[in-house]
Order: C-alpha cells, then structure tokens, then sequence
C-alpha cells in the first residue's frame, strides 16, 4: 500500500535530491518504508544507513526551526 508524501517527507526527498546522487526511487522507498531492517534487506538497502543520517539531520533541523521560528 502507497499513500501520498506529506510536504515534510517531499521537503527531504527535494532536499536529498540537491545533494545528488541518490536514485528518486530508492528515497522514496526509504521514506515510506516501516522497517528498517526489511528496507536494508531489499533492492535500496545499501542506501540505507545513508539516508538514515540524512534523514536524522534533515527531521532534527526541521524541529529545532520549528521550536524556534520568531
């Protein structure tokens, strides 16, 4: 099952894009996966570990602005 991407969730794909180098569709296959494990284990895994710390920087960020917008 597919569902939409929030315009958070296309905010990082756009923003993981910029940085080339990750294929479109292995960044949406991250971003709506619900198992890590299943995600490293699959055709994209070996953009795993990458786009999790990608993913950790861009949501962390994301909060703090939030927190913190004046």
């Amino acid at each position: 099952m597919t569902r939409e991407l929030t315009a958070d969730e296309k905010g990082f794909a756009r923003a993981v894009k910029s940085n080339g180098g990750y294929p479109d569709e292995a960044v949406i296959a991250w971003i709506l996966s619900e198992d890590a494990d299943e995600f490293h284990d699959g055709e994209w895994g070996d953009y795993g570990s990458v786009l999790t710390d990608l993913g950790n920087v861009f949501w962390s960020a994301l909060k703090y602005a939030r927190e913190n917008k004046q």
